[in-house]
């Protein structure tokens, strides 16, 4: 669930004791799923992807603790390099006849700089054009930067600047400046 603390915050801001009765349903749902006589695999796991630490949403939203609440591993997720990219797509694509060249990498990387988000993003846009393309016509770099551009700005508006997270909001100033960059040292 993509800006969990953005829901969570909506729902303390009508009432922090709603806030914190779903936090505790879906912990036990979580938990409950999971546990069982033979000690099988849980049936499911969740990623809640926010921009600060659950503990940090409780806190700043007023959201009473019951219990232990939600039980989660906090991970930070870094920016993916050229071979992350790369890897990422061959093990998404390991059979499929629409494969990623390196150059097709390098373009998500120069477009994207490795912001997970935007990566997952562009490849989607770039592999939706290759597969609509036949194989004696080679498919165009510009339509999928065009359309990325466009998802881009749709995307970064919808998130709206004013209420977009201090941290997001660097992380989009340092993305926008690096593309900028990439771009400039082409000309």
């Amino acid at each position: 669930m993509d800006e969990f603390d953005a829901y969570i915050e909506r729902l303390a801001e009508d009432s922090p004791t709603m806030a914190a009765d779903f936090l505790a349903e879906i912990n036990t749902l979580m938990q409950g799923v999971g546990k069982s006589s033979n000690n099988a695999p849980k049936m499911f796991g969740c990623i809640f992807a926010a921009n600060h630490t659950l503990a940090k949403i409780v806190v700043s939203n007023g959201i009473p603790a019951r219990g232990s609440g939600l039980i989660v591993e906090n991970v930070e997720l870094e920016w993916f390099d050229k071979e992350q990219i790369h890897n990422l797509a061959l093990h998404y694509l390991p059979d499929n006849p629409t494969l990623f060249t390196p150059d097709d990498i390098n373009l998500c990387f120069d477009m994207t700089h490795g912001y997970p988000y935007f990566v997952q993003k562009f490849l989607s846009i770039m592999y939706d054009q290759k597969a609509t393309t036949s194989n004696d016509k080679k498919y165009s770099s510009s339509q999928v930067k065009d359309e990325y551009g466009k998802t881009f700005n749709a995307t970064v508006g919808g998130w709206g600047q004013i209420n977009t997270p201090v941290r997001t909001r660097e992380k989009l100033n340092t993305l926008t400046k690096d593309i900028l960059k990439s771009i400039g040292n082409r000309n």
